[in-house]
């Protein structure tokens, strides 16, 4: 459209995996469009120019499934890094939004348990982080702080007709806990590793 222009947002911009001399076939063709405006046409064999079309990507630091991006296409991006937020600041912001949801849901009486449930989730989380690190049989053990939002999201899901007491209200977030952390673990050593996790921050008012 005239005087319009497309954003293309790519996450997980490492994720492609490198050939022997370190290429990334996926990303060879954004940087393809990026370095030289456009494609070919694969049938017509005519020059396809790209306009109006800004490239913007996401990615983690290099390790547990992610490949450092070859520099012919880091030459062409600006780049920017952002150091991990505080636990401070992680509670902070989620103290905030789980202790209003108890108090529009449950009433005011039900606010205390916003700080304990947020300072046990971002314990586990932090715990994850430190013991069960990735390896080539686990390489999906990693975690960020979208399972912090995760567990959270569950307890915000509580329903006031179901849910009275303090103690279904915890138990609701050691079931989110063990959905998003435990599930995803591969043998009984880690699970019960976890599920001790669990129980020790539990945050009983």
């Amino acid at each position: 459209m005239l005087g319009k222009q497309f954003v293309i947002f790519v996450d997980d911009f490492n994720m492609p995996k490198r050939e022997t001399y370190g290429a990334q076939p996926p990303l060879e063709l954004m940087r393809q469009m990026v370095d030289h405006g456009g494609w070919y046409d694969r049938k017509t064999l005519r020059w396809k120019k790209i306009v109006d079309v800004v490239l913007v990507g996401a990615m983690g630091p290099p390790g547990g499934g992610r490949q450092p991006v070859t520099n012919r296409m880091l030459r062409l991006m600006h780049c920017m890094s952002f150091v991990d937020m505080s636990d401070a600041t992680i509670k902070g912001i989620f103290n905030t939004i789980t202790a209003a949801f108890l108090q529009n849901t449950f009433g005011e009486e039900k606010m205390g348990l916003a700080p304990p449930i947020v300072a046990a989730t971002v314990e586990i989380f932090n715990n994850a982080c430190a013991t069960l690190l990735p390896t080539p049989a686990k390489s999906h053990y990693i975690f960020n702080l979208r399972d912090v939002s995760k567990v959270i999201q569950g307890v915000l899901m509580a329903d006031k007709r179901r849910v009275t007491e303090s103690e279904q209200l915890v138990n609701l977030w050691g079931h989110e806990c063990t959905r998003t952390f435990s599930d995803r673990l591969v043998n009984s050593e880690d699970k019960e590793w976890c599920a001790e996790q669990i129980k020790e921050p539990c945050p009983y008012p």
